[in-house]
């Protein structure tokens, strides 16, 4: 009997285990186009490839490369992160920043880095403001990215359904020069989908500047653009053109909230924005330089929701007059979270799998109950046989 219960009591944990195990994940980020380095960067793994967030305690990042490691470990990681810290900076938003963390392990052309090998660098452990991590050369021979895996990371669903923020910043070098209200930078929502705003999202722009007219105005401007919408009260003929008014700004940067935001769009239904413009307000020539987006929800996009025709964007003049400024009316201030549009079936799946695990569970510890109190019984028991039945022992 303390076989059987032994037995049965393994289940019970194995399956406890496994529940456990199924909430991470491994991911395998495609590496095409890295370089061969020996002071500088061989491959940038962005926000989308693998989210700072993503990184639990238990999580580790492997990195393949090619390189001598006869004397020490040829690759490290460079994390690139918000930091809001620094509260003096940048009117109260922060500003970019970075930490090294060298390997914890390497052999045979793959080095280790775990959660505890980042912890000990930055001694937080909540990276969700990290944007992007670059793998780079480290001892001064040159060496190439071939590969990276992260092992036991949160999956975009659990980020989704847990409301972990994270960090965005997307690519600027297609930036140009802008004077006379142009735009010096167009974000399409494949870059950046504004349905992943929050009310504690903020929007960091840096810029250059050469500035003739009153300094007192921000020198740039971030414009909403939608297509085919039937949703904003601002929109005329089914295209919306609207300012976001900065809450801080310089000569060199500008920040903009979530309030700003839909007061500037009217709704907090985003679906049907298409892009965001920074672009100059008519005081000088401006070039964008960065492009921050902090606090972001992960969205789960539906499968059968088809994306904006982004041949309406695409056949958009890149250089686009736009239109006078004027001073829009408030509109609608809720401050429901975006979160809330991220898909509810997502949510339902997990929740389904996690009371499946639940009942095998609950199961196999009933089982367990039934089977003691029946030996129990027969132990008690004694089978007679000229009445061809269980009698209690004498």
């Amino acid at each position: 009997m303390k076989r059987i219960m032994t037995y049965l009591a393994g289940t019970v944990l194995a399956v406890a285990l496994g529940a456990f195990a199924a909430a991470a994940e491994d991911i395998t980020v495609e590496v095409s186009g890295a370089a061969e380095t020996s002071d500088g960067v061989s491959y940038t793994i962005s926000e989308t490839d693998l989210a700072g967030a993503q990184l639990k305690s238990d999580a580790s990042i492997t990195v393949s490369y090619n390189g001598d490691d006869s004397d020490s470990c040829p690759v490290k990681l460079v994390f690139r992160y918000w930091d809001k810290s620094a509260a003096d900076k940048n009117g109260g938003a922060g500003e970019p920043s970075s930490f090294e963390v060298p390997a914890g392990s390497f052999e045979g052309g793959k080095a280790e880095f775990s959660f505890v090998d980042i912890l000990k660098v930055f001694k937080k452990d909540d990276l969700s403001p990290v944007y992007a991590i670059d793998v780079a050369a480290a001892n001064g021979t040159a060496v190439t990215c071939t590969g990276v895996e992260a092992k036991g990371v949160w999956s975009k669903a659990d980020l989704a359904s847990k409301n972990l923020y994270s960090t965005v910043c997307v690519d600027t070098s297609s930036a140009k020069e802008s004077t006379n209200w142009g735009q010096s930078l167009s974000v399409h929502f494949d870059q950046f989908d504004s349905l992943r705003l929050t009310t504690d999202s903020k929007i960091v722009a840096f810029f250059e500047s050469q500035l003739t007219k009153d300094a007192s105005v921000c020198p740039v401007e971030l414009i909403i653009q939608s297509a085919d919408d039937t949703i904003s009260p601002k929109s005329r003929n089914g295209h919306a053109w609207e300012k976001v008014p900065a809450i801080a700004f310089s000569d060199s940067f500008a920040v903009f909230d979530y309030a700003g935001f839909i007061k500037a769009y009217g709704t907090t239904d985003f679906r049907c924005i298409s892009t965001l413009h920074i672009g100059d307000s008519g005081r000088g020539t401006i070039k964008c330089t960065g492009f921050y987006v902090l606090d972001c929800a992960t969205i789960i996009p539906k499968e059968e929701t088809p994306v904006e025709d982004s041949s309406v964007v695409e056949t958009k003049p890149a250089e686009t007059t736009a239109p006078a400024p004027e001073t829009t009316a408030a509109a609608a201030a809720a401050t429901e979270s975006v979160e809330s549009k991220a898909d509810s079936s997502e949510k339902s799946g997990a929740n389904g799998i996690i009371f499946i695990i639940i009942g095998v569970v609950a199961g196999v510890g009933l089982a367990v109950a039934v089977l003691f109190i029946i030996l129990g019984r027969k132990s008690k028991e004694t089978y007679d046989v000229q009445r061809h039945r269980f009698v209690k022992k004498k």
